[in-house]
């Protein structure tokens, strides 16, 4: 007898949106996929043709779908976590301030594509979808897996909570044994010997990507960054120095606190990145929302059947996916 899946599966499901967009860059020609115009301030912009994301873009993005869940085929739920605006703001200014969007070009147009997934989101994936869209406010993706993974961990231990990303975040859960991070980036599983310490060093080294400096520079750091001329006269952002190698000695040595946080000022830094970082750090009242709207989705999930994705499929001209809604059945 055939086995009744009882796994989870948690997706950030904005590295999806964005891993269609690169596949559909790679994969249609440049003149069918955008629009180019001029901006108010006299920027040459283009956007994504709107046909070209009614039709292409979503059909990519349902194919995509279709093969993670072909491939974590012993799960009995999937939760799609959305990005929000981050509390993270609120307690530090410079959060994402250094972030360079990885881009389809200079003069992409993010906010257009942005408000089309919106929209898509909103009135197709939250109304038809096999998937739990969770989507709160104040919160991140990061904090929807961070709070929802840990608390499926706890409620059902003989089950396996699958979190599918590339954030390395994620890495400090792995201290549930019943948690397992995949890779969208490398493909594959991410294993760590010692997730506390993984944490610990991650929020002594801080994130640039989120710019989140490391604890001997200020919290300001990539937003006001000390230059100074290389022998070539280029520019070159430069700090107190702490590199990893630093830090994981410090770690393995018993004497982070003794080499490293040795000052108020360094101590209040790693309090400061503690908060950012440390996914148990997340604000109650954002875990009560956050788990207060999972369960409200789960009611309204009920309402949701693989009749009614097949005439979401049909109707949306995408008459090969509406004969595949038997491989997703089960997560109705």
């Amino acid at each position: 007898m055939k086995s009744i899946p009882k796994n989870y599966l948690l997706i950030d499901i904005n590295a999806i949106f964005y891993k269609t967009l690169f596949a559909l860059q790679k994969n249609e020609k440049e003149e069918d996929l955008y629009d180019v115009y001029t901006n108010d301030r006299g920027e040459l912009k283009k956007k994504l043709k709107d046909d070209m994301f009614n039709n292409n873009y979503k059909s990519y993005f349902w194919n995509m779908m279709f093969g993670i869940v072909q491939k974590f085929g012993d799960v009995k739920q999937i939760v799609t976590c959305h990005d929000n605006h981050s509390w993270r703001y609120k307690i530090f200014p410079y959060y994402k301030k250094s972030r360079s969007t990885q881009t389809v070009g200079d003069c992409f147009d993010w906010r257009d594509f942005f408000n089309k997934v919106r929209k898509f989101q909103k009135e197709e994936l939250d109304v038809y979808s096999p998937f739990i869209s969770l989507d709160v406010n104040d919160c991140e993706g990061d904090d929807i897996i961070g709070t929802i993974a840990v608390g499926l961990a706890q409620e059902h231990p003989d089950a396996t909570v699958y979190i599918y990303s590339s954030d390395k975040d994620f890495i400090q859960l792995l201290k549930y044994p019943n948690i397992k991070l995949f890779s969208i980036l490398k493909k594959k599983f991410i294993t760590s010997l010692n997730p506390k310490n993984d944490l610990l060093a991650q929020i002594l080294l801080g994130d640039s990507c989120d710019g989140i400096p490391h604890v001997r520079n200020s919290s300001d750091y990539y937003v006001k960054p000390i230059l100074e001329r290389t022998s070539s006269g280029r520019a070159k952002c430069t700090g107190a120095r702490l590199g990893e190698a630093v830090v994981r000695k410090a770690i393995n040595d018993n004497k982070v606190f003794e080499t490293i946080v040795n000052t108020p000022e360094i101590q209040a830094r790693f309090n400061e990145n503690q908060n950012l970082i440390d996914l148990e750090r997340i604000p109650i009242d954002i875990k009560k929302n956050i788990f207060n709207t999972y369960h409200k989705l789960i009611e309204h999930h009920k309402s949701k059947s693989p009749a009614g994705l097949q005439r979401y499929f049909i109707m949306n001209g995408f008459q090969y996916l509406s004969q595949s809604c038997y491989k997703v059945s089960h997560l109705f």
